[in-house]
C-alpha cells in the first residue's frame, strides 16, 4: 500500500486478519453433514470422489462433547456377568414365565447380565446384582407387553398399568375382594414379574429405599399414559410436551435403588438432593463441636427446654450434626 503510513495499515490489516476466527473442528463436521456406515443415502447430491491414500492416524480416544460428563466405567466382572445371566434366565423361565419359548433370542440378545453388572460395579454379593436384574427384567416386560411390539396398544393402558402398579404398591382392602386381587396378580407375565422382583427387593430395602423406588415407578408410568393418549389421537407433542413426559418416563427408577444394590442407605435428605442436580463431595461430622453449645444452653438463661433432647440424641448417636459440601452439576 502506497502512501504515508501504508506500511502500518498494512501490518494492521494482516494482524486482523489473523485474528478472525475460522471455522473449528466441530462446525466443520456440522457444515459436511453426517458421515460413516449407512449415512451415504443422506447426501443424494454428493459424488464421491477418489482420493489419495492418506497416511495412517493414529487413533484418537474420541471427541468429547461439551458440556457432557461421565466418569471411567470398569468392565463388567466376566464371572459376575455369567452367574447373573443363569440366574435371571432361570427366574425368568422358571418363577415367573415372562416370555414365551419364541422370546428367547430376544431376551438372550439383551445381554441384560452383562448391563447391570457395569452398571453396579459396587454391589457387594451376586444376590444384591439379583435385586436390580429382576426389577430391570419386569419393568422391560411391562413396556413390552403393554406398550410396545409385544401385544401392548394405548387402549386400556391406563388399566393395565394400574393393576400392575399394585404388584409394586399393594391393594390394601378387605377380605372379600383381596383374594380377587391376588388370583390377578398372576394372570400376565408382568404383573407375576413385579410381584416376584418387588418381594426379592423389599427383602434387602428400608421402607424408605421401597416407598422412594414406587414412587418413581408411578412416575414412570404415568409418563407410558402420556404416549399413549398421543398415539390414541395422532397427536404430535410440542418440544416442551414431550419433555414433560420425558421428565417421568425416564430411567430414574434405576439409579433410584443403586443404594440398596450396593447394601446400603443414602439417607432422605442427601438422596433429594440430587433433585437440585447437587453432589456431595464432603461431609464433615460437628457433633463433637456442637454438644458444648447445647450443654451451655442448657445451663444459661436461653434454656426452653429441648436442650437434654438434643444433648442425648447427639451422645447417644441417633443425631447428627452435619457439614455438607456440594457441587451443582
Amino acid at each position: 500500500m502506497d502512501g504515508p503510513g501504508g506500511d502500518l495499515i498494512a501490518q494492521q490489516a494482516r494482524e486482523a486478519a489473523a485474528t478472525v476466527p475460522r471455522p473449528g473442528s466441530a462446525l466443520e463436521r456440522i457444515l459436511r453433514g453426517p458421515s460413516g456406515l449407512g449415512t451415504a443415502s443422506l447426501h443424494p447430491g454428493r459424488r464421491e470422489e477418489p482420493s489419495a491414500a492418506a497416511a495412517p492416524e493414529t487413533p484418537a480416544d474420541g471427541t468429547p462433547v461439551p458440556g457432557l460428563y461421565h466418569h471411567p466405567v470398569p468392565q463388567p466382572d466376566p464371572a459376575r456377568v455369567a452367574e447373573i445371566s443363569r440366574r435371571i434366565k432361570t427366574w425368568a423361565v422358571h418363577e415367573v414365565q415372562a416370555y414365551p419359548p419364541e422370546w428367547e433370542d430376544q431376551f438372550d440378545g439383551f445381554s441384560v447380565g452383562r448391563y447391570m453388572v457395569a452398571c453396579h460395579p459396587d454391589a457387594p454379593t451376586v444376590d444384591h446384582l439379583m435385586i436390580a436384574t429382576r426389577l430391570m427384567v419386569a419393568e422391560n416386560a411391562v413396556d413390552d407387553c403393554y406398550c410396545e411390539d409385544h401385544g401392548g396398544s394405548p387402549i386400556g393402558l391406563g388399566s393395565r398399568l394400574l393393576l400392575a402398579h399394585t404388584a409394586l404398591d399393594p391393594l390394601h382392602t378387605t377380605d372379600e375382594y383381596a383374594p380377587a386381587w391376588v388370583e390377578s396378580l398372576q394372570s400376565d407375565a408382568p404383573r407375576r414379574a413385579y410381584r416376584s422382583a418387588m418381594e426379592y427387593f423389599l427383602q434387602q430395602s428400608s421402607a424408605s429405599q421401597a416407598d422412594r423406588y414406587r414412587h418413581d415407578m408411578a412416575r414412570l408410568h404415568l409418563g407410558y399414559l402420556a404416549e399413549a393418549a398421543w398415539a390414541q389421537t395422532d397427536q404430535v407433542p410440542e418440544v416442551w410436551e414431550y419433555l414433560a413426559m420425558r421428565q417421568f418416563n425416564n430411567f430414574r427408577p434405576c439409579p433410584t435403588i443403586t443404594d440398596t444394590v450396593g447394601g446400603y442407605e443414602l439417607p432422605a435428605d442427601l438422596h433429594a438432593m440430587a433433585d437440585n442436580r447437587l453432589v456431595p463431595q464432603a461431609v464433615v461430622d460437628l457433633t463433637p463441636a456442637t454438644l458444648p453449645y447445647w450443654k451451655l444452653r442448657a445451663t444459661s438463661s436461653l434454656v426452653t427446654g429441648i436442650e437434654e433432647a438434643f444433648i442425648n440424641s447427639y451422645e447417644d448417636g441417633s443425631f447428627q450434626y452435619l457439614l455438607i459440601a456440594a457441587d451443582r452439576v
